[in-house]
């Protein structure tokens, strides 16, 4: 008889437990706080610019080039956190 294979799905990304073999357990915590905040940014500023060069209507915001530019600057702030939460420990 054939035996079956049953594909199984494996996480390649970063785990609880590889982070706390890195770094202590505060450092976990900004890690995950950067990227949360990261993400958000990113999100947040990627709509505030699409309303601000009038893509998504419907808001005070379209239109309006003032919230392009803070979204713009809120896009790169949070990839700087995401690239920053990536960063090895220092250890000293």
């Amino acid at each position: 008889m054939r035996e079956r294979q049953v594909a199984r799905i494996v996480w390649v990304g970063p785990s609880w437990e590889n982070c706390s073999r890195n770094c202590s357990g505060k450092e976990c915590y900004v890690r995950i706080v950067l990227r949360i905040v990261g993400v958000l940014l990113v999100v947040f500023g990627c709509i505030w610019f699409l309303q601000g060069v009038n893509v998504l209507p419907g808001s005070f915001m379209t239109g309006q080039i003032r919230w392009a530019v803070y979204g713009g600057i809120a896009v790169v702030v949070g990839i700087g956190l995401l690239f920053a939460a990536k960063r090895p420990a220092l250890k000293g």
